[in-house]
């Protein structure tokens, strides 16, 4: 059970009627949960959105506000909605009294609320989404930026200069790396995506589509039917959870209509797509070869965003209205030609983006800075290491395998062992150096057997004890030694393990296996290193 203060964090995403900002902080949301759930830490995270798809945000509470597009489209005065969403947010946000408010793409708030907002958070946080130049250098802009606590921004430092920020608050900036909903541990493989869509072999899988928001409807058909148009081509057409009217149907086309579509990307062949930010970025870190085409979006410049992206042969290009003979030569091309070998090499080069988790990092690493926080900054960053290196495929959740590892360290381990261990996991988040897929693959089988060993608390601690304390060298030879006897024996253990602890246990567990070490394991160091056998 989670323990000690919650960490609370109200994320504030604003949009027009869309899903970039909702879906930006969403991820950092769950990856923010994820860490505190895996550092015993309860977590109390709350969103303010105006998104029409705010459902895709189910998981967490959500207050949802009615957008302005909505509002323009009823007829509402627009002053008068204004003033009604600035008191529901400030009394939102005032009841919450949060240790952090974050806000996006807009700092001073979706109706210039911010700078009375802050006073009731113990701290702010800004993701700061490209803008173009005018309104990034603007007074308005610079003023409240000087404001936050953190600026986070998703990209790479390289391209500071798009970034302009007030000198006395550069030291509170961090580049984060792009944010994505993307997450290569849960997303499906290239043989659930055919067998889920029914996908015969041969044919080639394409997602085409023009935007979550709901927009580019009538460009999102017309490249509908020109993809299908080869009947080689099946079409994934992604209309997104806020389309309202009409789909394109036909033989090779599937209309997509749900959220959370960025873990099918592993599975399609290639994909044509509008190049707002979130569906540019996801597209990527899947490594999907993509034709992108851009949009009129106002602050967010599509156009750049894909002028970068040819410089480095990640993508192609196509124009938003392009006849349907150039989008299939462009697709073949991408698909077969040598445009998609460029393009393949591009980006199989480009290093696995970790920006929603980064940003989560930065995030609670500033809650854990308040007086009374629960959560330490080393264990933070013990964590991170370990979910940036998690393998595929882990058989349990993330967090119950680093529970599971962490657990077992602090009972089998000297104090020494476990800080050096611990600190060297931290070390490597800021290295880089993959060192935690071990860890947790122990981690998880040790969930596993406890899972199936179907122990209380009482048994589960005098099995793990009886083998933490054994003769063996290390931690780690501790731990593969239990998994080893649990391995080996059949049947239940609850009946092996009720009614002992310590020596005896583990004799008893290695009598049945016809085994014993010699050595009754007594002399073990204190188990309340790094807190006991519960962190």
């Amino acid at each position: 059970m989670a323990r000690g203060r919650p960490v609370s964090i109200v994320f504030y995403a604003i949009n027009g009627r869309g899903l970039g900002h909702l879906t930006r902080l969403l991820a950092i949301a769950r990856a923010a949960r994820t860490l505190l759930e895996a550092a015993d830490v309860p977590a109390d995270l709350e969103i303010v959105t105006t998104s029409e798809a705010s459902f895709i945000a189910d998981d967490f509470p959500v207050y949802k506000l009615p957008s302005k597009t909505a509002v323009a489209r009823a007829g509402a005065a627009r002053d008068r909605y204004v003033q009604r969403a600035k008191l529901i947010v400030s009394n939102l946000v005032a009841a919450q009294s949060p240790d952090l408010l974050v806000l996006d793409t807009v700092p001073y708030g979706a109706f210039q609320e911010f700078s009375f907002l802050r006073s009731y958070a113990r701290a702010t946080a800004y993701i700061y989404r490209h803008l173009d130049a005018r309104s990034a250098a603007s007074d308005l802009v610079q003023r409240h930026l000087e404001l936050f606590d953190r600026i986070l921004i998703p990209d790479d430092e390289t391209r500071a200069e798009g970034y302009p920020v007030p000198r006395g608050a550069r030291r509170r900036v961090a580049f984060t790396g792009p944010v994505t909903a993307y997450d290569a541990a849960d997303a499906w493989d290239r043989a659930r995506v055919r067998a889920y869509f029914g996908v015969e072999d041969g044919r080639r899988l394409v997602y085409v589509a023009a935007g979550g928001g709901g927009d580019g409807r009538d460009a999102l058909e017309a490249l509908v039917r020109a993809v299908a148009g080869d009947e080689r081509n099946v079409v994934l057409a992604g209309y997104g959870p806020l389309h309202r009217g009409g789909c394109v149907y036909a033989k090779n086309v599937i209309p997509l209509l749900e959220g959370n579509v960025s873990r099918i990307f592993g599975g399609v062949d290639a994909a044509v797509s509008a190049a707002g930010f979130n569906s540019y970025e996801e597209l990527l870190a899947a490594r999907v070869p993509t034709l992108f085409f851009a949009q009129d979006k106002g602050l967010d410049r599509q156009d750049l965003r894909i002028e970068r992206g040819l410089a480095a042969s990640l993508h192609g290009v196509i124009p938003e209205r392009a006849d349907p003979e150039l989008v299939r030569g462009r697709l073949d091309d991408l698909l077969e030609g040598e445009l998609g070998a460029r393009v393949r090499e591009a980006l199989s080069a480009r290093p696995a983006p970790d920006g929603a988790l980064r940003a989560a990092v930065e995030l609670l690493g500033v809650c854990a800075g308040l007086e009374g926080s629960s959560l330490d900054r080393g264990v933070l960053h013990e964590l991170a290491a370990l979910r940036r290196d998690a393998p595929r495929g882990l058989p349990v959740a993330f967090g119950r395998a680093a529970r599971a590892y962490r657990s077992f360290r602090a009972l089998a381990g000297s104090a020494a062992e476990v800080a050096v261990s611990r600190e060297a996991h931290a070390a490597s988040w800021w290295s880089g150096a993959p060192r935690g897929k071990e860890a947790l693959r122990h981690g998880a089988a040790l969930a596993e057997l406890r899972e199936r060993s179907q122990l209380d608390e009482a048994g589960w601690r005098a099995l793990s004890t009886a083998f933490a304390r054994g003769p063996e060298r290390g931690y780690e030879a501790k731990l593969e030694r239990l998994l080893e006897v649990a391995a080996g024996l059949e049947g239940d253990l609850a009946p092996m393990v009720s009614g002992s602890d310590g020596a005896e246990l583990r004799a008893r567990l290695l009598a049945a296996l016809g085994q014993h070490d010699g050595d009754d394991g007594r002399g073990a160091h204190d188990e309340a290193a790094e807190g006991g056998p519960a962190n």
